[in-house]
């Protein structure tokens, strides 16, 4: 048996009330009949810090050891699939992770495709609604479609739904002006970011070099000047690190 922090001795019991709360560990001596042996470990419950339920289709679609900006490719390439396979992979994984004994999981959100599926789940939920664009002309627009879908979240009939977020992607897909937006957004209580993924993400935000620079102008997500610019302020924020995701202050690029 394992609590949290340690193990316990063989011959521990766990005294559990009828509504599933804990009432106490105790020896085998002290436990008194009807105790129930079961073979494993029993453990409290897993909590999942990231997941992305809404793109559980995908799985075995992606090739694997291709590197960070190739994956992120694939996912925006291919990530568009008919509704109904779409909720069915993510009716099985939830499923999948509910048997494997988690109970709450943060869960990356850039649709509200997962919202029937999560609210009948038997787990409980942290929707981070993800946004980006390093073009900082349409940070209002991108932050925006972002609050739609926040407010579908809120909406949601959903009582194990324990609080919905508006967050960044990550340092090198967020416009100063955006990351603005984001923290500037009171209803946030926790925040997620992706960071520090790779040695190609650490390369670009410190040297602004490496297939991250490519990547940019593979998926035409900005012109080059953009990715410059996103670049040049990364490097003076972070010169080594990327540490401080809080408010940016503005900058101007040639």
């Amino acid at each position: 048996m394992f609590d949290g922090f340690r193990f316990h001795e063989p011959n521990t019991v766990l005294i559990v009330q009828e509504d599933g709360r804990i009432e106490a560990i105790v020896d085998a001596a002290s436990a008194g009949s009807d105790v129930q042996h079961l073979t494993g470990i029993l453990t409290p419950g897993l909590i999942n810090c990231h997941c992305h339920l809404e793109l559980s289709h995908m799985i075995n679609r992606i090739p694997q050891a291709t590197g960070l900006p190739a994956f992120l490719l694939h996912v925006m390439q291919d990530r568009a699939h008919d509704i109904a396979e779409i909720n069915h992979a993510m009716t099985l994984a939830d499923e999948q992770m509910y048997q494997q004994g988690i109970v709450a999981v943060g869960d990356i959100c850039n649709t509200t495709h997962s919202i029937p599926v999560k609210s009948k789940s038997r787990i409980r939920y942290y929707n981070f609604v993800e946004t980006m664009g390093v073009i900082s002309e349409k940070a209002d627009a991108r932050f925006q479609q972002a609050l739609g879908v926040w407010e579908k979240f809120n909406e949601a009939d959903a009582t194990n739904f324990i609080g919905n977020s508006i967050v960044p992607h990550a340092p090198y897909s967020v416009s100063p002006a955006l990351f603005e937006r984001i923290s500037n957004f009171e209803k946030n209580k926790v925040v997620s970011i992706h960071s520090q993924e790779s040695a190609d993400e650490k390369e670009f935000l410190s040297l602004g070099t490496g297939a991250f620079l490519d990547f940019f102008l593979k998926s035409r997500t900005t012109p080059r000047r953009y990715a410059r610019c996103n670049q040049q302020i990364w490097r003076q924020k972070h010169p080594a690190h990327v540490e401080d995701t809080s408010i940016h202050t503005k900058h101007t690029c040639p």
